[in-house]
């Protein structure tokens, strides 16, 4: 069994700066809450100085959110609304500047971190996940800059 701290809806990953041999890696969080739904809101809300992509937006809408309710269904769960976040780098928070994510590395903390929140499941704070979810039916496929995030 993995020993560390354990948060509810909050997964690790590795986020990458930089390119060819000039890559850093830095690991950051996906903090995910479920939401109350309202008339007015979204299903998925991305909050935080921490923006992403409208192309990964619908990404996670298109396929990690409906795997997540596909688990929440077979366990007799209802569908959720979720609040995500990234947590903002201290070198990006000290000069003010949030942080932009347009690659799909971020999808597989993000499908965990949703699991635990929907779930009340903590995971553990010491694991750090990257990878594209690349189907609805769940497969994983690595991702760039690997060697970095190492």
């Amino acid at each position: 069994m993995v020993k560390g701290k354990k948060k509810i809806g909050k997964a690790k990953t590795v986020l990458v700066f930089g390119q060819g041999n000039r890559q850093t890696g830095v690991i950051s969080s996906v903090i995910v809450r479920v939401i109350r739904p309202t008339r007015a809101s979204k299903r998925l809300r991305v909050t935080g100085p921490t923006t992403v992509s409208d192309q990964v937006k619908r990404h996670i809408e298109e396929t990690v959110a409906v795997i997540v309710d596909r688990v929440l269904e077979s366990l007799q769960l209802p569908r959720q609304n979720y609040e995500i976040s990234v947590t903002n780098l201290s070198a990006a928070s000290a000069q003010d500047i949030g942080l932009h994510i347009s690659g799909l590395s971020a999808d597989l903390p993000i499908l965990l971190a949703m699991l635990s929140a929907a779930l009340q499941l903590p995971i553990p704070d010491d694991i750090v996940t990257t990878g594209h979810v690349a189907s609805v039916a769940g497969d994983i496929t690595a991702v760039k800059a690997i060697p970095a995030k190492i």
